[in-house]
């Protein structure tokens, strides 16, 4: 446990956001491993349908995310203002609310799956791949919302290193698991995800041994539970503008999926494996969004809100040093490092490392905009602006929908490649214009 409104605000944001960083690379570890053992074990094809459910996953489970982090952030501020009676009940309310939306998102994107898949216009020779990969990931929902909510309660009050070490225990797993049932069990892409659902389930229990044995202040009693009109309307009011403005986001990657899609399997490998190591790279500036949510809302309920303004500065500060870093890598790596997701025999290998490199070093070259955009859009729903997030990531899914229906077919597969960076571009400086324009953050720069 860390209390993020006392000590050197460097300090408090590297040891809080370290770990954390960590146990993003290992959760994107579940979906890299899948990559790569798919890729070379099972062929192109199978990486591609795996691949071409990214944009959906990134749908649900971005909304997903986006819900329990946006309750989370009421625990948080609770925890700063040290109110324990107001954090138990939106600790108690939140994991009522998490439960509803897991049974509901589960059974709706199951249903309608082979519908969504079709519209997406995904290729008849990866279809069967990619509804049998998914259906499992959206068939586990209820179990991944679990995780996420009990996790972003850990971080709430300043422990992201116990998330860590369970996301530790999960990867190492899920490679086991990816190992026994692709290369031994031959499940086939099912087996990917089968895997990553036990892994997440154990997850889940891990979580629950070290908040019941080490965190039992965070145990609710049933009077908490006993439902408060109020706190749920600002519980739903974080939560789902955190969800809809992940959606947003991601309905404008299907969107360029489904462009993706009608150029063909091989781009769409290339697509796949390229996304997966920038995802890798791009931990980091999401993680410093995520750490500025936590570290904005308790240091606002907290009162110190000089801290909130020192801790922009030294976010923006890593964010740009680390793009600058990650660029380098992908000019004197970029395909050794698509190449670990493809099987060299395949025949159309060279031309997915080729295409793959290409969008890798495109969109490492605009992580530039896109740190900043993690960490203003997090930081304005810390301290309670719930509105310009959320219009920001519609105005992002609007350029995407644009980009993707211009440029795509004028320019092909380059098209695609530019579609997100213009959309960071453009979001990033469309929030930094609203951000300072802002009454909340005028009234933090007046004290």
């Amino acid at each position: 446990m860390k209390d993020l409104t006392k000590g050197n605000v460097l300090k408090t944001i590297a040891a809080f956001s370290l770990p954390l960083i960590a146990g993003n690379l290992f959760q994107l570890l579940y979906n890299f491993t899948d990559s790569l053992i798919v890729g070379n074990i099972l062929g192109v094809n199978e990486l591609a349908g795996v691949g071409a459910t990214g944009s959906l996953n990134f749908l649900i489970v971005g909304f997903a995310g986006g819900m329990t982090n946006g309750f989370s952030i009421m625990v948080a501020r609770y925890f700063g203002a040290k109110d324990e009676p107001s954090m138990l009940k939106a600790i108690a309310h939140s994991l009522v609310l998490s439960l509803l939306f897991g049974a509901a998102l589960s059974i709706l994107s199951v249903l309608l799956l082979r519908h969504i898949l079709t519209w997406m216009n995904t290729p008849s020779d990866i279809f069967s791949h990619a509804y049998n990969y998914i259906r499992i990931i959206f068939g586990g929902m209820l179990i991944t919302i679990l995780y996420n909510i009990l996790a972003g309660f850990l971080r709430s009050v300043g422990d992201s290193r116990t998330p860590f070490y369970v996301l530790i225990v999960a990867s190492l797993l899920n490679i086991v698991l990816d190992i026994l049932f692709m290369g031994v069990l031959h499940f086939g892409v099912s087996g990917a995800a089968i895997a990553t659902l036990i892994a997440q389930v154990v997850s889940v229990i891990l979580c629950l041994f070290f908040i019941v044995f080490k965190y039992r202040f965070l145990i609710p009693k049933r009077s908490h539970y006993h439902p408060d009109p109020k706190l749920i309307r600002e519980l739903l009011g974080n939560g789902l503008s955190l969800g809809f403005q992940g959606s947003f986001i991601a309905i404008g990657s299907i969107l360029v999926q489904s462009a993706l899609n009608s150029l063909g399997t091989v781009y769409v490998a290339a697509n796949t494996a390229a996304n997966k190591i920038s995802q890798l790279f791009m931990q980091p500036l999401a993680t410093l969004g995520t750490t500025m949510t936590t570290y904005a809302s308790q240091n606002l309920g907290a009162g110190k809100v000089d801290r909130i303004k020192a801790g922009l500065r030294c976010a923006n500060t890593i964010s740009t040093i680390w793009s600058i870093l990650s660029f380098i890598c992908s000019l004197l790596a970029g395909p050794a490092l698509i190449g670990l997701l493809v099987n060299s025999s395949s025949v159309s290998a060279s031309l997915v490392i080729q295409e793959g490199t290409l969008y890798l070093r495109a969109h490492l070259l605009f992580f530039l905009f896109l740190g900043p955009l993690f960490i203003y859009r997090n930081t304005l729903q810390g301290i309670g602006n719930k509105t310009t997030p959320l219009a920001s990531g519609i105005l992002e899914l609007g350029i995407k929908f644009l980009t993707a229906f211009w440029l795509a077919p004028a320019f092909g597969y380059v098209g695609i490649v530019f579609c997100e960076p213009i959309a960071w571009v453009l979001c990033m400086l469309l929030l930094l214009i609203n951000f300072y324009r802002d009454s909340r953050v005028k009234a933090l720069a007046a004290r």
